[in-house]
């Protein structure tokens, strides 16, 4: 599961949520969510 630090809840991508994947997914998608929204301290989002 991703989970989105701003939300405290399962990340979405369109209307799915990021539950129930297998782990090299879900490392990718935070890579990628994490890509799109970058923190503002050099930190990870997801």
């Amino acid at each position: 599961m991703v989970f989105d630090t701003f939300t405290d809840k399962s990340a979405e991508i369109g209307d799915r949520l990021t539950t129930e994947m297998q782990r090299n997914d879900a490392e990718e998608i935070t890579e990628v969510l994490n890509l799109l929204h970058p923190a503002n301290d050099k930190g990870t989002i997801h």
